[in-house]
């Protein structure tokens, strides 16, 4: 898992709170990558977690970005789907955070992407 902030920063993350944290600190967005990451355990979703809320207080996002299958069927078993902005690539979490966030409600990965959330 990688952890790209709005900042030139690119962090690998595999469960590191402190990565996260720091990365949260260094600009007001975060753009998780997780193009390698096959799946998600409790731990890493609760660390997820409290980074949006951490960043939702400051105004910022947490992003998540080329989620595998399995990763969105967790986050819509665990109702978290519409929690985090989900993007297919970190480019286009990028580009989403480098317009106006406040403005808009990016289209759910999900939705058109023939991803079937909580299908095997």
């Amino acid at each position: 898992m990688t952890i790209l902030a709005t900042v030139p920063a690119v962090l690998p993350w595999q469960g590191d709170r402190a990565a996260l944290t720091a990365a949260a600190e260094a600009g007001p967005h975060v753009v998780v990558d997780l193009a390698a990451v096959p799946g998600l355990d409790h731990d890493s979703l609760a660390l997820l977690v409290r980074a949006r809320q951490d960043l939702r207080r400051r105004g910022g996002h947490l992003c998540l970005a080329a989620p595998s299958r399995l990763v969105l069927t967790v986050l819509h078993t665990m109702r978290l789907e519409a929690a985090f902005p989900t993007f297919a690539t970190p480019a286009a979490a990028l580009e989403w955070l480098a317009g106006d966030p406040a403005d808009e409600t990016p289209v759910p990965l999900w939705l058109g992407s023939g991803i079937e959330v909580g299908q095997g």
